[in-house]
């Protein structure tokens, strides 16, 4: 069977050309991935990976009812925050029970465990996530609730 010289040309075409819908959802997918290897490296306690997943300007924000206040800004700041609070709570870790994306934004619905003197407790908080070039740029963190 003979190819002729557009049927090269069409497949050129279509290899190379991705569709605005597919591009959105490959970046979806890529932030949703980024979150989940936040996720990860927190559950790990690898505080150099989670740094690895942050632009340098990264800010964790509070959000209490009309308040919002800045835990960390930079990422040196969540480094030590990060370390501190390992050191503090050693057998933390989280997991994300729902998720949702919205353009850069990644909502999620987050529960962290931890044990205190043999008994494990838990509480669920509202996170959004910020991406900006494929790294967590902004995190808002919603008052917990058991």
């Amino acid at each position: 069977m003979k190819l002729g010289l557009g049927f090269f040309a069409i497949l050129s075409l279509t290899t190379m050309w991705t569709s605005p819908a597919a591009e959105r959802s490959k970046q979806k997918d890529d932030e949703a991935s980024t979150v989940s290897r936040f996720l990860a490296a927190f559950n790990a306690h690898d505080v150099a990976g989670l740094t690895r997943l942050v632009t340098d300007d990264i800010e964790w924000l509070s959000v209490r009812g009309d308040e919002i206040s800045t835990e960390t800004k930079g990422r040196t700041a969540l480094k030590n925050a990060m370390t501190a609070y390992f050191d503090s709570t050693p057998g933390v870790r989280s997991t994300h029970e729902a998720s949702f994306e919205s353009g850069d934004f990644v909502s999620v619905r987050e529960r962290v465990y931890w044990g205190a003197k043999g008994r494990e407790s838990s509480q669920a908080a509202i996170a959004v996530y910020e991406l900006s070039d494929g790294k967590i740029r902004r995190v808002w963190y919603y008052r917990a609730s058991k």
